[in-house]
């Protein structure tokens, strides 16, 4: 049975003409809560630039295990543009890179603004299709850094800059 939404269903089982049992079982439905860009360290990010690996993070509920596929969007003033899409078999709940390569850039043109629409081909999923995040990701040819933070790449040694004629 596919049940027609989530809550407790009565579900009773039984052989042939024989009483059976009756058990209520728990149902849940998978939903997408929210969705970013984030660096290699989970850092949420809203800029990027062209031939850099981004990562995307899904917030969910009841995903995990289950086949998802990920459409990246260019928002456009008119049209958006579908530029690159992921299948994931069997979703671990990591977040999922994207290489920022020549193919996407070619759809976008030199600025993007990207965002993701999340499908789980199997499953009716709450905020299917929605567009996540809501201010897109900036990609451009030029890179720039904002409360960059300075050290190790695997994170020993970080220190934040700091701007000494403010302080």
């Amino acid at each position: 049975i596919t049940p027609p939404k989530a809550g407790i269903e009565s579900v009773t089982c039984k052989i042939g003409h024989r009483k059976g049992v009756k058990q209520s079982i728990n149902i849940v439905q998978a939903k997408i809560i929210d969705a970013c860009f984030v660096d290699n360290n989970g850092i949420k990010i809203e800029k990027a630039c062209w031939g850099q690996t981004v990562n995307i993070y899904l917030n969910t509920e009841y995903l995990i295990g289950e086949e998802i596929n990920i459409e990246v969007w260019d928002d456009d003033t008119f049209f958006d543009d579908g530029v690159a899409n992921k299948s994931i078999k069997s979703y671990d709940g990591k977040p999922i890179s994207l290489k920022l390569d020549k193919n996407v850039k070619d759809k976008t043109g030199t600025l993007g603004e990207l965002y993701v629409k999340v499908f789980a081909p199997k499953l009716t999923l709450l905020n299917q299709g929605k567009r996540f995040p809501t201010d897109g990701l900036i990609v451009e040819d030029v890179m720039s850094f904002s409360n960059a933070i300075i050290g190790e790449e695997n994170g020993s040694k970080k220190h934040t800059l700091v701007d000494y004629d403010d302080v």
